[in-house]
C-alpha cells in the first residue's frame, strides 16, 4: 500500500476512534442514557462511560503511533503510551466495583483477621483450627497486611488490581520487545481487562494473584536462559496459592522435559526434575502442616465442594465444562481475540511460548475436568487471560500490512466496549453473595439477639464471609466451609438434625435451602419442635425461605409480633422495625 493510502487509514481510523473516546470522556451521561442500555440507574455506569472513553482514545493513538514503529525516537514514547492507557482503562473500569467485594474473600480474611491477632489459624476464636480458606499464600499476604495496620477488604481489593495491573505492564514488556508495536501492546491490555479481569481482581480473592504467578513463569522463561530453577520456585508459590497447582505443575515439567529432548539433550536431567520436585517438597509440606496444625488431611472446601467432576467431561464438548469455556469466550467478546494465537508461526516455538501453551491447556483441562464454575463472570478463565492474550497479540503482530492490524484491533476494541460495558454493568446490577449483604444479616440477626435478650448468640447461616470478618455474632456454617463436622455430611439429614440440634442448637437458623440445609433437616419433624418460623415484615433483603428461631427463645410478652394456630401454637414471629 502507498504512504498516502497509509495516512489515509491512520487518519480516519484514528481520528474517528481519538473522537469518539474524546465524546464518550466529554459528554458520559449522554451516552449512558442515549447510546448505552446498561442498567435502571445510569449514574451508576459512568465510570464505564469513562473507561470506554479511554479505551476508544488509546486505541486511536494506537493507531495513529503504530506506522512510525520502526523510527526509535518514536516507539520510546509511543509503546509506553499504549501501555499505560490500557491499564488506565483497567483501573478506570475497577472503580465500577470499589464497594463490591464477593462474601466467599471474607472467609480469607476473617483467618487472615485471626492470625493477625494472634488467634491462630481460626474462622472465629471460638472456633477450632480448620482450613476453610483455598489459598495460604494469599491469607498469609492478607494477614501481614492487617499486622500493618491495613484494613484487610481494602487491601485485598488493591492487592487484587495491582497484580492484574502488573500483569499487564509484563505482557506489555515482552510484546515491546517481540513487536515494538503500539497496536499489539493496546490490544493485548484491552483484551485482558474485560469483565472475568476487573470482577475477580476486585473481588477480594486470590485470582488476580494467581494470574501473575502464571504470567511470572512465562516472563522469566522468556527473560531467563536458565529459567528451570527459578520457575520451579514459583510453581513452588503456586502451590500455596490455588488447590488445582498440581495441574500446572505437571503441565510445566512436561514442557520442560520437550524442551530439553528438542534441544538434544538426555530425557530428564536435575534442573527438569527440579522444576517438578521443588513444587512436590512445597505441596508435601502443606499436607504435612494441615495435619499437624488442623488434623486433617484435605482442606474443608474439598469435602464441602465435592461433585461430580470429572474426565468424561473432557470427551463431551457438549457438557458444562466446554459449556463454560465457550460461553465465556462469547460473552466477553474474546472470541474475536483467541483465534489470532493460531496466527503465530507455528515452526521451532521458543521456549516461553511452549510453556505458555502447556499453562493455557492445564488450566483448561483443569476448567473442563471441574465442569465450569458457579459463580458469574468466569471466575477459573480469569487467571489464564493475560497469558492467552500475550499470544494472541503475537500473533496479530503476523499479520501482513498495517491496514489489516488496524481494522482488527478496531474491530475487536468495539465488540470489547459494548460487551464490557453491559457484562459490568449486568454484574454490578445483580453480583453473587456481596460480602456487604452477608454482613447486614449478621448485624440483623445481632441487633436482634440484643433485643431478645439472648447472650453470645448462634447463627446458622449458609454464607460465612462477612459475619466471619466482623463477628458480629457466633457462626456455625451451613456451606461447610469453616465447619469440617457440616462439609463431611453435607447430605446426611439424620446426623445433620441431631447434630444442629443436640450438639449446638443455634439460636437463629437463615438462609436458603441449598449445601446442608438441602439435606432436609428443616424439614424433620424434630426441627419443628424446637424452632419457629421467623419473618422480617419490613425488611426484603432478608426474606428466606429458611428463617427460624428457637422456640424457646421466644417471650409471650415480648414487643414481636406473635402468630398462632388454631391449636394456640406458636406458627409465625413477625419482625418489625429497623436497628
Amino acid at each position: 500500500m502507498a504512504v498516502q493510502d497509509l495516512l489515509k487509514v491512520r487518519w480516519f481510523l484514528g481520528g474517528a476512534l481519538v473522537l469518539a473516546g474524546a465524546a464518550h470522556l466529554a459528554f458520559p451521561v449522554k451516552f449512558v442514557n442515549r447510546a448505552y442500555i446498561l442498567t435502571a440507574t445510569p449514574t451508576d455506569d459512568i465510570h464505564l462511560i469513562h473507561a470506554l472513553g479511554i479505551l476508544l482514545t488509546g486505541a486511536g493513538l494506537a493507531v495513529f503511533t503504530d506506522l512510525w514503529e520502526d523510527r526509535p525516537r518514536m516507539s520510546f514514547w509511543a509503546l509506553p503510551l499504549a501501555a499505560a492507557l490500557s491499564i488506565f482503562y483497567f483501573l478506570t473500569l475497577t472503580l465500577h466495583l470499589q464497594d463490591w467485594w464477593i462474601d466467599d474473600a471474607g472467609i480469607t480474611f476473617a483467618y487472615s483477621r485471626s492470625l493477625a491477632e494472634g488467634s491462630g489459624l481460626v474462622a472465629q476464636p471460638w472456633l477450632p483450627p480448620e482450613e476453610g480458606y483455598s489459598s495460604s499464600t494469599w491469607m498469609l499476604l492478607l494477614s501481614f497486611m492487617a499486622r500493618l495496620g491495613v484494613d484487610i477488604p481494602m487491601a485485598a481489593k488493591y492487592l487484587g488490581i495491582g497484580f492484574s495491573a502488573a500483569s499487564m505492564a509484563l505482557c506489555a514488556v515482552i510484546l515491546a520487545r517481540q513487536t515494538r508495536s503500539p497496536l499489539t501492546l493496546f490490544f493485548c491490555g484491552a483484551g485482558i481487562a474485560t469483565a472475568p479481569t476487573v470482577v475477580w481482581a476486585a473481588s477480594g480473592q486470590e485470582h488476580a494473584l494467581q494470574a501473575f504467578i502464571l504470567l511470572g513463569i512465562v516472563f522469566c522463561v522468556w527473560l531467563l536462559e536458565r529459567w528451570r530453577w527459578p520457575v520451579a520456585v514459583a510453581l513452588a508459590l503456586f502451590v500455596l496459592t490455588r488447590p488445582e497447582a498440581p495441574v500446572i505443575v505437571i503441565a510445566v515439567f512436561l514442557a520442560a522435559v520437550f524442551l530439553t529432548r528438542r534441544a538434544g539433550g538426555p530425557l530428564v536431567n536435575a534442573a527438569d526434575i527440579a522444576v517438578a520436585l521443588i513444587p512436590f517438597v512445597a505441596f508435601l509440606g502443606l499436607l504435612a502442616f494441615r495435619v499437624l496444625y488442623f488434623g486433617d488431611l484435605f482442606p474443608n472446601p474439598y469435602y464441602a465442594k465435592s461433585s461430580a467432576a470429572g474426565l468424561l467431561g473432557l470427551f463431551n464438548i457438549m457438557g458444562l465444562g466446554w459449556s463454560y469455556v465457550v460461553s465465556g469466550l462469547r460473552d466477553t467478546a474474546l472470541l474475536l481475540a483467541i483465534p489470532l494465537i493460531f496466527m503465530m508461526r507455528l515452526k521451532q516455538l521458543p521456549a516461553w511460548i511452549i510453556v505458555a501453551l502447556a499453562i493455557l491447556g492445564a488450566q483448561l483441562f483443569f476448567v473442563v475436568w471441574a465442569k465450569g464454575d458457579w459463580m458469574a463472570q468466569y471466575r477459573f478463565l480469569m487467571p489464564i487471560l493475560p497469558i492467552a492474550l500475550l499470544l494472541a497479540a503475537l500473533g496479530l503482530g503476523e499479520l501482513r500490512g498495517f491496514t489489516t492490524r488496524a481494522l482488527c484491533v478496531v474491530l475487536i476494541v468495539l465488540a470489547l466496549a459494548q460487551t464490557n460495558a453491559q457484562q459490568l454493568a449486568l454484574f454490578k446490577a445483580n453480583p453473587p453473595t456481596p460480602f456487604a449483604a452477608v454482613t447486614d444479616v449478621g448485624n440483623t440477626f445481632s441487633a436482634l439477639a440484643d433485643r431478645l435478650e439472648i447472650e453470645d448468640p448462634v447463627l446458622a447461616h449458609h454464607d460465612a464471609g462477612g459475619i466471619a470478618y466482623h463477628r458480629m455474632i457466633r457462626l456455625v456454617d451451613l456451606g461447610g466451609l469453616i465447619s469440617r463436622t457440616i462439609a463431611k455430611n453435607m447430605d446426611d439429614k439424620a446426623f445433620l438434625t441431631a447434630y444442629l440440634l443436640e450438639d449446638i442448637r443455634p439460636d437463629f437458623v437463615f438462609g436458603s435451602r441449598n449445601f446442608a440445609a438441602a439435606s432436609g433437616f428443616a424439614e424433620t419433624a424434630a426441627f419443628a419442635r424446637e424452632y419457629v418460623r421467623l419473618e422480617f415484615a419490613d425488611m426484603p433483603a432478608m426474606t428466606s425461605d429458611l428463617s427460624y428461631v428457637r422456640r424457646d427463645l421466644i417471650d409471650p410478652a415480648s414487643d414481636l409480633e406473635l402468630v398462632y394456630d388454631t391449636s394456640g401454637a406458636l406458627q409465625r414471629v413477625l419482625v418489625f422495625g429497623q436497628w
